[in-house]
């Protein structure tokens, strides 16, 4: 079977790097700061930074966008870094910093070509699968768990995959996908081909597709690892 990881951004690293590192286990903090149109940065309206927040912490408030996380803090606390830029000038003003969703839009789909997988695999090198009401799944992203070697276990449940009708023009799936929202823009996360084509050709025929992600206690991985 090939596995890859494609295209993640530096958010989506620092999120998931927060939350195994255990930072997400802190609890919430609310900061009065200023945001700038167009700018990444966040000053605290009384620096410095709030010790309390971490990298990979969510952000809400005023005129930060959706899925923001703190990517980076100035050393001396003089100000934040968010992944995304905000909307408008605005503050001083209460911004909240807690847990945040390692993954935005978390979405499983079928793909019927036979790609050379690569770290640098992208959507657009997947033809998607196409009988009748074939669609993604979203998928949903559960707490993390450890097992018992240490390792950190992320379930994201399963996906059903069924023809609505007869295809009229069959193509064998060979394997499934996962992608997501990162930083704005659906990205290629996971790709595995399956141990033999599935043919989804009747009403009757469907597959289930149960995805873990799991982080090795000695791997590292996008700057993870379980025991650092």
């Amino acid at each position: 079977m090939s596995k890859l990881k494609a295209q993640v951004s530096d958010a989506f690293l620092a999120s998931v790097d927060g939350a195994i590192r255990g930072d997400m286990a802190a609890p919430p903090v609310a900061m009065t700061g200023n945001v700038s149109i167009g700018s990444p940065t966040m000053t605290p309206a009384i620096p410095p930074v709030d010790p309390g927040i971490k990298v990979g912490m969510a952000v809400a408030g005023t005129d930060v966008p959706p899925g923001t996380v703190v990517v980076a803090i100035d050393p001396g606390g003089a100000n934040l870094t968010m992944s995304q830029n905000a909307t408008a000038t605005h503050g001083p003003d209460t911004y909240a910093f807690g847990q945040a969703e390692l993954f935005f839009g978390l979405k499983m789909g079928l793909f019927t070509n036979n790609p050379s997988l690569s770290n640098n695999t992208v959507l657009s090198d997947l033809t998607q699968a196409g009988y009748p009401g074939y669609a993604l799944a979203a998928l949903t992203v559960k707490p993390v768990r450890k097992d018992a070697n240490g390792n950190y276990i992320e379930d994201y449940g399963s996906a059903h995959f069924q023809p609505t009708s007869t295809d009229p023009t069959p193509l064998a799936v060979l394997g499934y996908f996962v992608q997501a929202s990162v930083g704005g823009a659906d990205a290629l996360l996971y790709t595995e081909f399956f141990d033999s084509p599935v043919n989804l050709v009747l009403a009757t025929d469907a597959v289930d597709v149960s995805f873990d992600g799991m982080v090795s206690n000695a791997f590292v991985w996008g700057g993870l690892c379980a025991l650092c």
